[in-house]
């Protein structure tokens, strides 16, 4: 299994302990089988939580504790569109039942996810790291740590002078927050294909490839 970083005390027990209470987690997953039951068990008796199924398609209502995301059963593009129509409604994002792939590694540019779980993760890991997220502590594995590290290293991001409209600059800081397209035009008064073309003349501006680009780069040059 990939070496997993480990919580900040040095000597922290194997088994995740519990010191709050009433925390509110999602399991997003296509279907709420076998598998997801028995995380959501675990979930209420060896952390406390109260746990609830989120199916496929479905939004985020209230603000949870935690989203945690299967990956068994969806895809990263599938799990990306989520987050982008969902994230301002989320305090914290994990992944578990991760696939060793680069695709779904990806996914953890994005803001506020904080925990990727592989899909060989032992029971007792998931959990005190899953209690480690709740915290509020990251538990990423540590090969990717290591590559946006070596990635920062060898970038050195620097603020770049471009020139933006007072619309695209509005448009950036809302979107660098995970707002949706739809959001962003309720915001901003304008349809949600408007803020697409604008966009799309952003995207040419800065160099971005999509939207996750974009956002990185909004939050070095834009405050």
């Amino acid at each position: 299994m990939d070496s997993t970083v480990p919580p900040r005390s040095a000597h922290g027990p194997t088994k995740a302990v519990n010191t709050a209470s009433n925390r509110q987690v999602l399991i997003l997953a296509s279907k709420a089988g076998f598998g997801t039951q028995m995380l959501m068990n675990l979930l209420t008796k060896d952390l406390n939580c109260q746990c609830q199924h989120l199916a496929k398609g479905c939004d985020v209502a209230s603000k949870p504790d935690l989203v945690l995301i299967n990956c068994h059963d969806l895809s990263e593009q599938a799990i990306a569109d989520w987050l982008q129509i969902n994230l301002r409604s989320c305090q914290k994002v994990a992944l578990f039942n991760v696939p060793k792939s680069q695709h779904y590694e990806r996914l953890v540019e994005w803001p506020r996810l904080n925990g990727l779980f592989y899909d060989d993760t032992q029971e007792s890991m998931l959990l005190q790291g899953l209690e480690k997220v709740l915290e509020g502590d990251l538990w990423l594995p540590r090969t990717i740590l290591a590559k946006h590290l070596e990635s920062s290293r060898n970038t050195h991001p620097k603020r770049v002078d471009i020139s933006l409209t007072q619309r695209e600059t509005d448009i950036l800081k809302l979107m660098k927050n995970g707002a949706s397209n739809a959001s962003i035009g309720n915001t901003l008064g304008m349809s949600e294909n408007t803020v697409k073309s604008h966009l799309y003349k952003v995207y040419r501006k800065i160099g971005a490839s999509n939207r996750v680009d974009a956002g990185n780069w909004a939050r070095i040059n834009i405050e």
